[in-house]
């Protein structure tokens, strides 16, 4: 995969933390859990969990001035890519670290992307051969 499609890809599919936040939101809203199977019943639990874990770190999390002094040292434009899923715990802990680490400077861009819609993206990224995420 070039640059050129890479870019095209997170510019087209890339959400902002704020549109992730509010799909998995709108997701758990209108989702019928008693008409799932069990893998999907599974997956929403995860989902609906995982968005209270990211609240949590929200409201909790204040970034140290060493992270400031070093965030406030990037000086050329960058975007940052997650590949992620809504329910992967993992995610659920850091993301929320990475939005408001990216938001201290102007010039990062954070674009999240989903592994399972991506995996022309995520094959680029594997850990010891498997889609494990983040």
């Amino acid at each position: 995969m070039s640059f050129t499609e890479l870019m095209e890809i997170l510019n087209n599919d890339g959400v902002s933390y704020l549109q992730y936040t509010n799909e998995a939101i709108q997701y758990i809203e209108s989702t019928d859990p008693s008409k799932m199977n069990e893998t999907e019943k599974s997956l929403y639990d995860y989902t609906k969990l995982n968005l209270q874990r990211s609240a949590r770190i929200d409201k909790s999390f204040t970034p140290s001035e060493e992270l400031k002094l070093a965030v406030a040292d990037i000086k050329e434009n960058q975007i940052w890519m997650v590949i992620t899923e809504n329910w992967c715990g993992d995610s659920a802990q850091i993301l929320p670290v990475i939005e408001k680490t990216a938001s201290l400077s102007g010039s990062i861009q954070l674009k999240i992307i989903g592994r399972d819609s991506h995996p022309e993206i995520m094959n680029l990224y594997l850990t010891n051969g498997t889609l494990s995420i983040p």
